[in-house]
């Protein structure tokens, strides 16, 4: 069936759920030239399978840029932020040695460097702009067909037989989801996301427990005010004790089936990777109690070659899935939203969508490969296995250094702004629009 809608309004279909779905559907309400319809596979479009939501400064600007009530989002939904970060050499001859700390390092925001929501609540206020006949639940997208109509010339397939007529399809419905398959092809060598060799056990000590007894003294106080990160050999933890919470990952060369979301583990195996820690024991005996002795992998997309198929764009997820190393992905979820909305608030006809999705490919793939290389980069620093850089105190400290200073000279403004450029200019060349301007 075709969904109602105006000849002379543009059908954008918004398919998958999540932050970067929801966000998107608000950068595009109240644009009278759209016609903008929201498909979950999920009954509930706020539920999420992680208790966090973690923003980095630049999302804020981003959530800014799309407009007053997403920009207002963060403190209408309350937040707090998660404590600065203190860099510790957790193992060997140097352990106990401080490499940096991240609270002293430069700000480019009044932001906390993290702020953590609830994601149901932020997942609420995104889709508040929907009317109700435009969000539909349970639609699980199987295929999409090119047609050669003039208007609306996408055929979008869903499992439960239904069929939607739409102008431009954009989805976010995972690393795993069909949109990848539908942008890039479902045999190509980057379609699958990889094991990055990274499994991590995470517990919550209840309120009961006191968790200055997991921990060695220089790590327990309740009131460092910190989040310890320490270094291992090709091992990390960390912990922040206001968040009562006690992270573990190790690095292993196994060949890890990724369609498995967890792996069982053992004290044995913990005790392994994490004994030579100060308060190894304590750790171990947390993550053993806490964790459900389950390990959480680190997987992560190839780079796609191009982000979008025609009419057909991924986003989010689906398109640059990156580990999860200082929680850069939300960020990147809502600067495609961002990004996505700027451009087909401008696109007016067929011709401007496909412009529009040209300039996002343009922009925002190679910035969203870059930011994932640089969790994965942090994720070596963090255990130990950067090239040059290795266990060495002096080199670490300048490596994070450089870290922090890159990802400060990024500028969201700057980007939207490059975005809008390419999409007129693709428009001016095609003689579609009198000026580039």
């Amino acid at each position: 069936m075709a969904i109602s809608s105006q000849n002379d309004k543009l059908i954008v279909a918004i398919y998958g759920g999540g932050v970067t779905c929801a966000t998107l559907s608000q950068a595009l309400k109240d644009q009278i030239h759209l016609d903008v319809q929201y498909f979950d596979p999920n009954p509930d479009p706020t539920s999420v399978t992680v208790p966090f939501l973690s923003l980095y400064p630049q999302a804020h600007d981003a959530l800014a840029f799309i407009g007053k009530e997403a920009g207002a989002t963060v403190e209408k939904v309350g937040w707090f932020a998660e404590a600065p970060s203190l860099v510790v050499m957790g193992q060997g001859s140097d352990a106990g040695t401080t490499v940096c700390d991240l609270a002293g390092f430069p700000r480019s925001s009044s932001w906390p460097e993290v702020v953590v929501v609830q994601p149901a609540a932020f997942l609420k206020e995104m889709l508040g702009g929907l009317v109700p006949e435009a969000l539909h639940t349970n639609k699980k997208l199987v295929s999409v067909t090119h047609s050669d109509r003039s208007a609306h010339p996408l055929d979008i397939h869903f499992e439960d037989g239904s069929t939607h007529h739409v102008d431009v399809l954009i989805g976010d419905d995972g690393p795993m989801g069909v949109m990848r398959s539908l942008v890039i092809g479902s045999d190509h060598s980057a379609t699958k996301p990889v094991f990055e060799g990274y499994l991590t056990a995470v517990c919550m000590v209840p309120p009961e427990e006191n968790i200055a007894q997991y921990l060695d003294p220089s790590y327990a106080a309740k009131d460092a005010g910190r989040r310890f990160e320490r270094i291992g050999n090709k091992s990390w933890v960390n912990n922040e004790n206001s968040l009562r919470a006690i992270l573990g990952t190790f690095y292993t060369d196994e060949d890890y089936n990724v369609s498995q979301p967890l792996r069982s583990t053992t004290s044995e195996e913990l005790q392994e990777h994490f004994k030579d820690f100060e308060g190894g024991a304590g750790i171990t005996d947390a993550l053993t109690k806490f964790s459900g002795l389950r390990l959480i992998p680190e997987i992560a997309h190839p780079h796609a070659p191009t982000y979008i198929n025609g009419l057909v764009a991924m986003a989010g997820n689906a398109a640059h899935k990156m580990t999860n190393f200082q929680q850069l992905h939300f960020g990147q979820q809502i600067e495609d939203a961002m990004i996505l909305g700027a451009l087909l608030r401008e696109a007016k006809n067929l011709h401007g969508v496909a412009a529009a999705l040209y300039a996002y490919d343009v922009v925002r793939r190679p910035q969203s490969q870059w930011v994932s290389d640089q969790a994965k980069y942090l994720g070596e620093l963090w255990h130990g296995m950067a090239d040059g850089v290795g266990l060495d105190v002096a080199r670490l400290k300048a490596a994070f250094e450089k870290w922090w200073k890159e990802w400060r000279e990024y500028d969201v403004k700057e980007h939207r702004q490059d975005a809008l450029r390419l999409m007129r200019e693709r428009l001016w060349a095609a003689g579609y629009v009198e000026s580039r301007e």
